[in-house]
């Protein structure tokens, strides 16, 4: 019984030995075939030493183009051209693809930067396994520690198929006490090899005539404002233009109203002189009638007495 035990026993751990072995494995395959591009590598350099910084690719597959950008700090670095028939600074190009065409292979040192666009042409084929990409000559102006970052990295197949790949940011550190770099100059492919595409530049646009400038809002409703005002001042002086003829007629009408108002007065006055002059009239004539009255009751008196005697 206990050997049967043993018996099954030695399978069930020889199963388990072969699954463990076999994901260590798998897994240490696969961390091995990440693709990766960049400065692969920290290095240790001497200030005011030229050396050669490789850019590199490992792990990669079926590789026929590749655009790839990395940046620097401009105060740590001076760079050789490698290419003095084009304008700028151009890095040497690395012998892992065949020399094919470029669309950009410069080093911008206003903004710090590194691109590469280039692939291979027929009839190459792809390539695959672990190459150098780009070479900097490269001279360190100070101490410190400083990188080159990959900020961008694509890769293609010839059908254009993308390749999964991973950028590297590596450090180089520069000191006066770090050892001298000793070795063979990495192999570079001849720059009259490689057919380089111009980049497109836009026409110079042809300078447009100036125009009178339209005026903003707000200046048209500054505008519209005063032309308000003004309108409203005009109609004001209009306003008031017409009103002083009125004024002058009123005041007119009002003279011949008071001219009319003393006429009635002298009428007036006129009447209650005449009525004043009727009074007396008629005083006078009272008067001669009872003056004859009187008369005629005198005279007849003295006719009865007259008879009497």
């Amino acid at each position: 019984m206990k050997s049967i035990q043993k018996i099954i026993k030695k399978p069930i751990l020889l199963l388990l030995l072969i699954s463990v072995c076999s994901f260590g494995l798998a897994s240490a395959v696969e961390a091995q075939s990440i693709t990766r591009a960049g400065l692969l590598k920290d290095m240790e350099i001497r200030p005011g030493v030229e050396v050669e910084i490789p850019i590199d690719i490992e792990n990669v597959t079926d590789l026929y183009g590749i655009d790839i950008e990395l940046e620097f700090d401009p105060e740590f670095w001076e760079f050789r051209d490698a290419d003095t028939r084009r304008e700028g600074i151009q890095p040497a190009t690395g012998t892992f693809l065949d020399p094919g065409m470029t669309l950009f292979n410069i080093i911008d040192m206003e903004e710090g930067r590194i691109h590469l666009v280039l692939s291979q042409v027929n009839p190459s084929v792809g390539k695959s396994g672990t190459g150098n990409i780009l070479v900097l000559y490269a001279t360190a102006l100070q101490t410190g520690t400083t990188s080159f970052e990959v900020s961008k990295v694509e890769l293609s197949t010839r059908d254009g198929i993308g390749i999964e790949v991973e950028g590297v940011d590596g450090e180089v550190t520069i000191a006066s006490e770090a050892p001298e770099v000793v070795a063979t100059s990495i192999p570079v492919t001849d720059p009259t090899q490689i057919i380089i595409i111009p980049t497109y530049v836009p026409p110079t646009a042809t300078p447009v005539p100036t125009s009178t400038p339209r005026p903003t809002v707000e200046a048209q409703t500054a505008g519209s404002s005063q032309t308000t005002e003004e309108q409203a001042a005009k109609q004001t002086d209009t306003a008031s233009a017409e009103e002083e003829p009125q004024a002058e007629t009123e005041q007119s009408v009002g003279d011949d109203d008071l001219t009319g108002n003393g006429d009635e007065t002298g009428l007036s006055k006129e009447g209650e002189d005449d009525g004043n002059n009727g009074i007396w009239i008629g005083v006078a004539i009272l008067a001669v009638v009872l003056a004859a009255v009187g008369f005629f009751i005198y005279n007849k008196k003295k006719s009865s007495s007259t008879r009497e005697e």
